[in-house]
């Protein structure tokens, strides 16, 4: 997923993507219910004028529920950075990325490399090669055309 600041954005324009929809049916680790996932992503945020990146979990039960699970603001450095999210759904589950457009046109938001994985987040640097069944690992480039052709048709 990528949004850029300059025109015809505005500050607080929002771009998101939705995950496929991951179905939790096997119970967690002795004594709990409820299975542990990582979300795993690299995200680049350059620029004066830097939004906000935020991850939510909306999980389907008696109403969509959306929860926040991450977020970082500003100005990050030249540098691709990861992120691993834990979290535990209680029922089926989307992840949502969400980019904000901060006050002004100089500034990019990136994401890249985004997994959803069984179990908990790997504190090394190589990621469970045992992503989810049912979810396939979107590649940037997937996302980036999907963005941006949200973005102009509700922009025109």
């Amino acid at each position: 997923m990528y949004i850029e600041a300059s025109r015809p954005r505005q500050p607080l324009d929002t771009a998101r993507l939705l995950s496929p929809l991951y179905n939790v049916t096997s119970k967690g680790p002795k004594g709990s219910n409820r299975m542990p996932y990582c979300i795993s992503f690299y995200y680049h945020m350059r620029g004066k004028h830097i939004g906000s990146l935020n991850v939510f979990l909306r999980v389907k039960s008696i109403a969509m529920m959306e929860t926040p699970v991450w977020a970082v603001s500003g100005n990050q450095g030249p540098q691709w950075k990861m992120a691993r999210v834990p979290v535990t759904p209680i029922g089926p589950f989307q992840v949502v990325f969400e980019g904000v457009r901060g006050a002004g046109y100089e500034g990019d938001i990136a994401i890249d490399d985004v997994s959803v994985t069984k179990g908990v987040c790997k504190q090394e640097k190589s990621i469970s090669n045992q992503v989810l069944s049912g979810g396939p690992t979107v590649q940037l480039d997937t996302l980036l055309v999907c963005v941006l052709l949200c973005l102009q048709l509700f922009h025109r």
